[in-house]
C-alpha cells in the first residue's frame, strides 16, 4: 500500500513538472495588430430626396487599380531614401482598393445628384467611374522623428457604361502634413486626404455629367 502511494506521488509530481515545462515552452502570445479603417464624413445612407433621385446620375464604381505594394492590407511609409517600409503591428481593415471603393460609394451616396452602385449590386448604371490609386503614402521627408508628408494621388476615368465612350479623365491629388509621426495621426491624415480627393472627384463628376446633358 505504501509502495503504491509512493508510486502515485511520483507520477503526480512528474506530471506537475512536465506540465510546468510545457507551459514554459509555449510561446508568449504576440501583441495584437492595430486595425485601421478609412474614415468618411459622409453618411452611408443616401440622403437624397425622391425628386433628386429621379434626376441623379447613376454611376458604377469599379474596384480601383493600384500598384502591387498598395493592393494589400499593409500600412506603408516612405523613408528619406524613398524606400518603402511596412508599419509593424498596424494594418488596414481591408485591402486599400476595397476601402477606397467603399468610401467613394459613401461619398457619392451623400450627394443629391449622384447615385453610386457597386458592380456586384446587379443594378444598371448610366456611367462608370474608375479610380487608379497612383500614390497613397506617408513620406518622412524631414526624418523619422518628424511628422511625415501625406500624399494621396488618384487618376479618375469616367465613361458611358453602355457605349464605353470616354466622358473625361482627371487627376486628383491632396497633400497634407500629419500632426505627428504616430501611426494614428498618419492614418487620420491619410483618411483626410482621401476624403478631400473624393469630394473633389464627386464635384467633377457632377459638372462633367451636367455638361453632357446640356
Amino acid at each position: 500500500m505504501i509502495k503504491w502511494n509512493v508510486f502515485c506521488g511520483i507520477v503526480f509530481l512528474t506530471a506537475m513538472i512536465l506540465s510546468g515545462c510545457q507551459s514554459l515552452l509555449l510561446p508568449k502570445p504576440a501583441d495584437a495588430s492595430h486595425i485601421y479603417r478609412l474614415s468618411n464624413s459622409s453618411s452611408d445612407t443616401n440622403t437624397a430626396t425622391i425628386d433628386h433621385i429621379q434626376d441623379a446620375f447613376t454611376i458604377r464604381i469599379d474596384r480601383p487599380n493600384a500598384p502591387k505594394a498598395l493592393q494589400g492590407n499593409d500600412l506603408l511609409i516612405v523613408k528619406e531614401d524613398t524606400q518603402l517600409a511596412i508599419v509593424d503591428k498596424a494594418e488596414w481593415a481591408d485591402s486599400l482598393p476595397i476601402m477606397v471603393q467603399k468610401s467613394f460609394l459613401s461619398e457619392m451616396n451623400g450627394r443629391a445628384k449622384l447615385i453610386g452602385v457597386l458592380p456586384t449590386s446587379g443594378a444598371r448604371a448610366q456611367y462608370r467611374a474608375h479610380i487608379t490609386i497612383r500614390n497613397f503614402e506617408a513620406k518622412f521627408d524631414r526624418g523619422e522623428d518628424q511628422a511625415p508628408l501625406i500624399i494621396v494621388d488618384y487618376l479618375v476615368t469616367l465613361s458611358n457604361a453602355s457605349s464605353r465612350k470616354l466622358v473625361g479623365t482627371q487627376s486628383f491629388r491632396s497633400d497634407n502634413r500629419a500632426l505627428s509621426n504616430r501611426v494614428s495621426d498618419i492614418v487620420k491624415s491619410k483618411s483626410g486626404a482621401n476624403q478631400q480627393n473624393l469630394e473633389k472627384i464627386s464635384d467633377w463628376l457632377i459638372i462633367s455629367l451636367s455638361d453632357q446633358g446640356s
